[in-house]
């Protein structure tokens, strides 16, 4: 199973407002027909769960009862109605407020992936850090995701992380692989989202346009 790490830079607005807003999908491997999207259960406005069912063409109605459910049982789902299709993960209260942690939810996860045979996953939850990295979280779920005694059918992990944070995730993902498990692995491959830009609104002769978050260009 390889590793990728997808770097995600977010705008200034975003930063500042507490607010994900731009996301985009994976697109190689035909990841639409053989992949899955993990996010956490949170339809909070302009959360990063919205973001994400934004670009994947899916309305938050269609899914609200499930998120709630998600969270009242501290339960996973799998959602199929969607190409790709979605793992939904229970919002994150903190390991001594719910009877699972990381590393239950990132065995089921890979028990989903496992049992439809998925070859690809899309882990999204630290792709958007507006604030400390959680160091101890991503070290339980990558102390999973690379124990090489729990059976993995994927192909791909591409991991979602903020730019502020891709050293971070680095470091601890070799001392694990490396120092606790004795993988040598020592260069993840490292690819970037698709940037997004705020266009402030343009005076024009018949008044001003609308502010747009738009893709930036190259």
């Amino acid at each position: 199973m390889k590793f990728i790490f997808r770097v995600h830079k977010h705008t200034q607005i975003e930063i500042d407002s507490w607010r994900k807003i731009g996301f985009t999908t994976i697109t190689d491997n035909n990841f639409s027909e053989y992949g899955v999207i993990s996010a956490t259960a949170n339809l909070n406005f302009m959360s990063p769960l919205n973001a994400t069912l934004n670009a994947i063409n899916l309305h938050s109605d269609k899914i609200s009862d499930i998120v709630d459910k998600v969270n009242e049982r501290d339960s996973l789902y799998l959602y199929t109605q969607s190409k790709p299709n979605l793992i939904l993960v229970p919002n994150n209260k903190g390991d001594s407020l719910t009877k699972s942690g990381a590393d239950y939810y990132s065995t089921q996860i890979l028990s989903f992936c496992n049992f439809y045979r998925y070859k690809y996953l899309h882990f999204t939850h630290f792709g958007f850090i507006n604030g400390f990295f959680q160091s101890e979280e991503i070290s339980k779920i990558l102390n999973i995701f690379l124990n090489p005694l729990i059976h993995k059918n994927l192909d791909i992990i591409y991991f979602e992380i903020d730019s502020s944070h891709l050293q971070n995730l680095q470091n601890i993902f070799y001392d694990i692989s490396n120092r606790i498990y004795r993988l040598n692995i020592h260069n993840v491959e490292v690819i970037y989202a698709q940037e997004f830009e705020f266009v402030e609104p343009q005076k024009t002769a018949s008044g001003y346009t609308m502010a747009r978050f738009i893709p930036k260009e190259n």
